[in-house]
């Protein structure tokens, strides 16, 4: 909603920085954005997919919610840039953890440079997903939900926890894991096509 996605914190009210909490320790600080972090760690954990929409500019923080989400679908008006260094700061936000994921070594030019990446420029690099007009992204990106959320929950939760697990498995663990977990997710069909019978 709005004019961008989210161009990260107001730096003059910081949790980091100062602002109204200036009276804190640094390591009530930490524990504090620690706290604020939760979301993108929830976004990633949560068993049902996360899509961003990004209508427009995301930067800081913003770059780490967005590598939460499983798809990003992004507007032609949309502007990237992972701006931390140019405010003197190192990431948040799991920024850093997210894009290593998704980009490999390339994430490190990301945020060395905090180049500003038009949204063309960010889809030819694989930061979106997916590239749309202004006028077509709300339709687009809702269409695409509309047609997860028809799916299987449970082979939808099943496949998620499958990808999570593969940033950091072994192959045989993954053998594994998607052994039990297709055996669950058919298990779940077939109970559902009993009930509605």
């Amino acid at each position: 909603a709005g004019r961008g996605f989210c161009s990260g914190g107001d730096l003059n009210s910081s949790q980091i920085i100062g602002g109204s909490t200036r009276h804190m320790t640094m390591e009530s600080r930490e524990e504090n954005l620690f706290h604020h972090m939760a979301s993108v760690q929830l976004l990633h954990d949560m068993d049902k997919p996360a899509i961003a929409m990004i209508n427009g500019p995301v930067a800081g923080a913003g770059i780490g919610i967005a590598g939460a989400c499983d798809v990003r679908f992004a507007s032609t008006d949309a502007v990237f840039k992972s701006a931390f260094l140019d405010v003197g700061l190192s990431g948040d936000y799991c920024a850093t953890f997210f894009w290593t994921q998704i980009l490999g070594a390339r994430a490190r030019d990301l945020f060395f440079s905090s180049e500003k990446l038009s949204a063309e420029r960010a889809f030819e690099m694989g930061l979106y997903n997916r590239l749309y007009q202004p006028g077509e992204l709300q339709e687009q990106t809702l269409n695409y939900a509309r047609k997860l959320a028809i799916a299987s929950p449970a082979a939808l939760k099943y496949l998620k926890r499958n990808l999570n697990a593969a940033e950091h498995s072994s192959i045989d663990a993954m053998r594994k894991q998607e052994a039990v977990h297709s055996v669950m997710s058919a298990k779940a069909m077939i109970d559902a096509r009993v009930r509605k019978s």
